[in-house]
């Protein structure tokens, strides 16, 4: 099952096929829908509700190679904090990044660590928006 976040209004889709646009007729914006993974989907959904705006995001995936949850903000957006367990991205100052314990090799079985270390990484994720203010417009 997909989740779809639209751009505008905000509201959340469960669909079982792609979308593209937001298909809630009262809505009346017909704006792009974002794909969101399961896990992060509540803290992107608070992140911009607040005023920072995403511009992708992933949770991480503990059955591949790579566990880091990351979220890419628009280059207006300026945070007041982090996060505890992440840092701007060396390369691009628009992305948070979980501080990850290292790559798992597509061979390697899952552990138990590997499942914690991403849920970990959601939960203070979550934790931080909800503790962000509403950021002022200007």
């Amino acid at each position: 099952m997909a989740y779809y976040m639209c751009t505008n209004c905000l509201r959340i889709f469960c669909m079982g096929r792609q979308l593209d646009r937001c298909p809630q007729p009262s809505c009346g914006c017909f704006d792009a829908l974002a794909e969101v993974d399961e896990l992060i989907l509540p803290a992107i959904h608070i992140l911009n509700k607040k005023g920072y705006v995403t511009t992708a995001c992933c949770s991480g995936h503990y059955v591949s190679d790579s566990k880091k949850t990351y979220i890419m903000f628009d280059e207006a957006v300026e945070l007041p904090s982090l996060p505890d367990g992440f840092c701007f991205d060396p390369h691009n100052k628009n992305v948070i990044e979980s501080v990850s314990s290292g790559e798992r090799g597509m061979d390697a079985p899952v552990s138990i660590s590997d499942m914690f270390e991403v849920y970990d990484n959601i939960i203070s994720l979550l934790r931080w928006a909800e503790g962000l203010p509403v950021k002022e417009l200007y």
